[in-house]
C-alpha cells in the first residue's frame, strides 16, 4: 500500500542508495589517492626577529613542503605543478618505483617547464619515511626550500598514540636578516 510514510521511506532509501553507488571512475579514484604539489617562488621569515623575509622556493607555500602520505602497494597520483620561472622536477628519494617517475631531469624525465604540470604515479612496495626534493638545479632550488617528507603507510600500521614528523634543515642567513647589512644566502644538505 502506498501511503505518505512508505513513500518517504522509499524515497529516502533511494537517495541514500544513489549516494552510496559510485561510478567505476569514482571507485578508481578512491583506490588511487591524489595529491597536488605546486612549486612557487616566495618570501619567508624564519623567526620573529628577522627584519626582512628571505627569498625562497616553496612546495604548496610551505617550508619544508607538506607531508605527503600515500599507501604502500597502491598507485597514488601526485600532480606536480611548476609555478616557478624555471624548469623543475620532483625526485622521490629512496622509493623503489618505476624509473619514469623518479624525477631526475635528463635521465628519467624531461624537466617540467614553467606553467606546466606532470603526474607522478607512484606504487611504492615498501612502507617507511622518505623525503622528496627537486633534482633540477638542486644547488639552488633545494637550497631555497624545495623539499618535503613522504610517508608510505603500511596497510596495518602499528597502534601508537601519536605520529610525529620532524624535518631538519639548516639555513645561513646573512646580517640583512636582522636589518644591519644586505645579502642573503641559503644552504641545504640532504
Amino acid at each position: 500500500m502506498v501511503n505518505r510514510r512508505n513513500f518517504l521511506k522509499s524515497a529516502a532509501a533511494g537517495l541514500i542508495g544513489s549516494a552510496l553507488v559510485k561510478s567505476p571512475a569514482a571507485l578508481a579514484n578512491l583506490k588511487r589517492p591524489a595529491f597536488e604539489l605546486t612549486a612557487s617562488n616566495g618570501r619567508y621569515k624564519f623567526g620573529p626577529g628577522q627584519a626582512m623575509a628571505t627569498q625562497v622556493m616553496f612546495y604548496n607555500e610551505s617550508i619544508p613542503g607538506p607531508v605527503i602520505r600515500i599507501p604502500q602497494g597502491q598507485e597514488s597520483t601526485i600532480r606536480f605543478k611548476n609555478a616557478l620561472d624555471e624548469p623543475s622536477s620532483v625526485h622521490w628519494h629512496g622509493l623503489r618505483i618505476d624509473n619514469a617517475m623518479d624525477g631526475v631531469p635528463g635521465m628519467t624525465q624531461e624537466p617540467v617547464l614553467p606553467g606546466a604540470a606532470f603526474d607522478y604515479r607512484l606504487t611504492p612496495p615498501d612502507a617507511g619515511s622518505y623525503w622528496y626534493h627537486t633534482h633540477q638545479r638542486s644547488w639552488a632550488q633545494l637550497a631555497l626550500g624545495l623539499a618535503g617528507i613522504l610517508i608510505v603507510e603500511e596497510e596495518s600500521p602499528p597502534l601508537v598514540d601519536q605520529d610525529l614528523v620532524l624535518a631538519i634543515d639548516d639555513w645561513r642567513l646573512d646580517k640583512c636578516m636582522t636589518g644591519r647589512t644586505a645579502g642573503v644566502s641559503a644552504t641545504s644538505s640532504p
